[in-house]
């Protein structure tokens, strides 16, 4: 059974982990990977051994060990985000014997901000991006305010076309009249508010709309707006 991102990264902060003996010390950045595929992907541990030694063979020589079931590859770092795994190149600067980490937030500035091992035991810390191949990104992880299944995914899609709908026809408009006239012109609106004419009614069951339609951008909002709208409507 895994747990979700946010317990596996209290689980791990402070704690030295070895999951493989391997290595010295043993408590290798290498064994916050396995300890993240295993306990949060939902991987097993053979899946995410490095054929070289070194981490940054999980990522150059993907898939292997038939990782590619749980996670994705990406190149770079364009689109890294929070609980993808990042590996660094053997024989860079920072990391000259490569280095792999997850991911705690998006890139801020030429670094990303990470769980990560050796030197010290787990703990949370900004990592340059420089000398950074890409990132493994799970396929079944979900994280935080986003936290949906493909098919939670695809009605998220369809919400936001509506949304989408629902803004052309509140446009802007703030006056009782003009808000009243526009909702006598949109039957699918009409037939939501109960079809009353009074413009005071009207106007408030529009401005609630609006509030709720107006520009809202990320799944959490939008998600607190579907519930409003199905109570509402």
């Amino acid at each position: 059974m895994t747990i979700s991102f946010d317990a596996w990264a209290v689980s791990v902060d402070g704690q030295y982990i070895d999951k493989d003996g391997y290595g010295d010390p043993v408590t290798q950045c290498h064994d916050v990977w396995l300890d993240y595929l295993v306990r949060v992907v939902g991987g097993s541990q053979t899946m995410g051994y490095a054929p070289t030694g070194f981490a940054d063979s999980v990522w150059i020589n993907f898939p292997v060990n038939g990782v590619d079931a749980v996670v994705t590859r990406y190149s770079g770092t364009e689109g890294l985000r929070k609980g993808d795994v990042v590996f660094w190149a053997y024989g860079s600067a920072s990391y000259p014997s490569s280095h792999v980490a997850v991911a705690l937030d998006s890139p801020s500035g030429g670094s990303v901000y990470c769980m990560t091992q050796n030197p010290g035991p787990t703990h949370r810390e900004y990592l340059t991006l420089a000398g950074a191949l890409g990132y493994l990104r799970p396929k079944n992880v979900t994280i935080g305010d986003d936290e949906m299944t493909p098919a939670q995914e695809a009605k998220l899609d369809s919400a936001i076309a509506d949304i989408a709908w629902l803004k052309t026809r509140v446009g802007g408009t703030t006056s009782a009249t003009s808000l009243t006239d526009g909702a006598k012109n949109t039957d699918w609106l009409r037939e939501r508010i109960g079809g009353t004419e009074n413009s005071k009614n009207l106007a408030n069951e529009l401005e609630w709309l609006k509030g709720r339609v107006g520009g809202v951008t990320d799944s959490k909002t939008i998600h607190e707006y579907l519930k409003g709208i199905d109570q509402k409507l």
